[in-house]
């Protein structure tokens, strides 16, 4: 008795069906990270994947649909204009770290970053905020960049909701620079 074939059917099956996968991600133009493919040490390359499927796919695809909304809409009626929110890359706990950041160093008013969450507006929220000395001073040296040592940390830790850079591809090890 003789195997009808040498090789192994199963790797073949794989690597088919893998080649689908990346053909049918490419047809519809989706990064691999979308679906949650890959591995897990390419979160860098993950992040420039989703900013490039941002700004080449989704972003020209909402527009499109909105100025074609818009136009059925404006036949029946002027009162109305449709405006999609864009598509975010940033989740929301850095996107409160960013605002906090903006309101405590006096870049942005709390109602504009209240405006930007969609939350109403305070009556006296017009007024930059009044820090103490010591919260004056701690705004102060997170924005000279005296806690960098902080954030590298913060960022080259495991992946968690802290995490915005992500981490080294795996085998690269901590740069001796």
């Amino acid at each position: 008795m003789e195997p009808i074939e040498n090789g192994v059917q199963e790797a073949s099956f794989n690597e088919y069906r893998i080649r689908n996968r990346d053909d049918i991600l490419v047809a519809h133009q989706v990064p691999l990270s979308k679906i949650g493919g890959g591995d897990s040490s390419a979160i860098a390359a993950a992040l420039a994947q989703d900013r490039t499927f941002k700004e080449q796919v989704a972003r020209p695809a909402q527009r499109n649909i909105e100025k074609l909304l818009s136009k059925i809409i404006k036949e029946k009626t002027d009162l109305l204009e449709l405006k999609f929110n864009e598509l975010t890359l940033t989740d929301e706990i850095a996107q409160s770290q960013i605002l906090e950041r903006y309101v405590k160093n006096q870049i942005m008013v709390p109602n504009e970053a209240r405006n930007i969450l969609g939350l109403p507006q305070r009556p006296d929220g017009d007024e930059p905020l009044e820090l103490n000395a010591r919260a004056a001073a701690d705004a102060k040296g997170n924005m000279a960049g005296n806690k960098t040592r902080d954030s590298e940390r913060a960022n080259n830790s495991s992946d968690n909701t802290a995490t915005v850079a992500g981490r080294n591809a795996q085998g690269e090890g901590r740069s001796s620079q």
